[in-house]
């Protein structure tokens, strides 16, 4: 494991905005989710014969539509919103299958466009791995050197779109070197009303897929190393009094399209009694208090997924990122999260949606959105998290089918799927 690096970067103000007509202790802040991107910018087969991956013009209508969202205020609802403070994109960039120039090719320009889009605005882009970004192929182990597709800007990623003019030392930050994709970020500085912490981890190595061609002790001395530094970070968190957002990739549990479980339940953390995914809900349980909410992608759906300790005891949320690419037969979507600046407290999420299908057709994304606020009939004042807890499992689901591919066409085998994964409990 490389010795810890902090790298300071130059702060971007904070914007202040409150629910219109609404009164407020605190107003709201906001940051966007993008993942699964999937791109084929030479794609010439019509999505009618291949829905698979993103276009040319599919890519521009998104950034588009995402450039408008980071620009200018808004509003669904009750819920408004002004300039998100940061971005999280969870990885995978480039196009399913395609030969080693392609792929990279398509890197380089999601990597560029990426950071252009939040360099334009000065919002903070954080990136965690997905199992599509590997180098060596699909599941293989993340290298860093994926960067250099954006030379000369490499040694900015994984947090790139800071406004480096402003000087403070009190500005957003990154603390990386820490295993295989582990690193804790703060994206809105450090200080008095600032102290969320980002931790993102490259969860691919908890995957059955996950591929080390040395040895299998290999793969468990990864695995081992990731769940160590979220221990770490939590651990560090909360001695500091800091709010804390875990991103990943692929998300723990079960996997409603494949039948099987997320992570690998032969990983048993430092070759004892417990799995991966025991660990990490033993983790979760014990700084459920400063944990706000977490956010996985990877399936391509909406959704939610509930973690319960080994009690049976509701303990914390992810939340599911659509993904840009509709081949898994769900609409083109990203999400916007609002939270309380006070306490972190997540109190909506938005996904915002082209309306790809059923027509297969790449459009304009106009106002395409919902909230899970009107979703779940959130109570006035509950934060999302406590929302989410109170509902009974028919509530959640309920609630949920209808966006499950962000107001793609729902079948049957769709609400098997969901309801396979929603809930989260040890093996």
């Amino acid at each position: 494991m490389n010795n810890l690096l902090t790298v300071k970067i130059a702060c971007i103000p904070l914007l202040i905005f409150g629910l219109s007509g609404t009164p407020v202790t605190s107003p709201p802040g906001s940051f966007l989710l993008i993942s699964d991107i999937h791109l084929s910018v030479d794609k010439t087969a019509s999505y009618d014969k291949d829905p698979n991956d993103t276009n040319k013009e599919l890519w521009d209508f998104t950034r588009e539509k995402i450039n408008e969202v980071l620009s200018g205020r808004g509003s669904l609802g009750k819920t408004k919103w002004k300039k998100p403070s940061f971005i999280l994109f969870l990885g995978d960039m480039p196009l399913h299958k395609g030969d080693a120039a392609t792929t990279r090719k398509n890197d380089s320009i999601v990597m560029h466009d990426l950071r252009e889009i939040a360099e334009k605005v000065h919002c903070p882009l954080l990136y965690v791995p997905g199992n599509n970004d590997s180098r060596k192929g699909d599941y293989f182990p993340f290298d860093p050197g994926i960067f250099g597709m954006d030379h000369p800007f490499e040694n900015e990623w994984p947090m790139v779109g800071i406004d480096t003019t402003k000087g403070r030392p009190d500005g957003p930050r990154i603390i990386r070197g820490m295993g295989a994709g582990c690193y804790s970020a703060f994206p809105l500085g450090i200080g008095p009303g600032r102290n969320l912490r980002i931790i993102g981890i490259n969860s691919v190595v908890f995957t059955p897929a996950y591929y080390m061609k040395d040895s299998h002790e290999q793969v468990q001395s990864v695995a081992d190393a990731e769940l160590d530094c979220l221990q770490k970070q939590l651990r560090q968190a909360d001695s500091l009094g800091q709010k804390v957002l875990v991103a990943m990739h692929v998300p723990p549990g079960f996997d409603g399209f494949k039948k099987s479980d997320m992570w690998d339940t032969n990983l048993r953390y430092h070759n004892g009694n417990k799995t991966m995914l025991n660990e990490f809900l033993d983790l979760v349980k014990q700084y459920h208090q400063i944990i706000v909410g977490m956010v996985g992608s990877h399936t391509h759906m909406d959704g939610i997924r509930k973690l319960y300790d080994a009690d049976h005891q509701f303990t914390s949320f992810m939340l599911s990122v659509p993904g840009i690419d509709p081949g898994h037969g769900n609409n083109p979507a990203f999400k916007l999260v609002t939270y309380d600046k006070n306490s972190f407290e997540w109190e909506n999420a938005i996904t915002f949606y082209d309306p790809f299908y059923p027509a297969k057709t790449v459009q304009d994304w106009g106002d395409n959105a919902y909230g899970l606020r009107d979703q779940f009939s959130c109570p006035a004042g509950s934060s999302l998290r406590q929302c989410i807890g109170s509902l009974s499992d028919s509530l959640l689901e309920k609630g949920l089918l209808p966006v499950y591919k962000a107001k793609a066409p729902i079948t049957g085998k769709d609400a098997e799927e969901m309801h396979s994964s929603v809930n989260v409990r040890p093996d």
